[in-house]
């Protein structure tokens, strides 16, 4: 049986990338627009990292998606603790 093929969108430094890679995934490529987490990604992952707003990426490149929790009540509180209704 092969590995099934996935993508990681909004792929930040890699977890959500590291998680799919550790559960047998084929992981082709990962996505973020911030190019410091392609480079972090790029140090520990095998997968192609391509830096680039999502929404002019070509749909015909991305098949398989995945998709992780939202992180922004951590990005965006700068450590400290908010409350989010999500």
């Amino acid at each position: 049986m092969s590995a099934v093929t996935a993508v990681d969108l909004f792929s930040g430094a890699g977890g959500a990338s590291l998680g799919l890679i550790g559960g047998g995934f084929d992981l082709r490529l990962a996505a973020d627009l911030n190019p410091a987490c392609g480079l972090t990604h790029k140090a520990n992952l095998p997968s192609e990292f391509l830096v680039a707003d999502i929404r002019d990426v070509d749909a015909e490149r991305v098949s398989t998606r995945q998709a992780s929790h939202p992180v922004s009540w951590i990005s965006c509180s700068r450590g400290h603790r908010v409350r989010d209704s999500r």
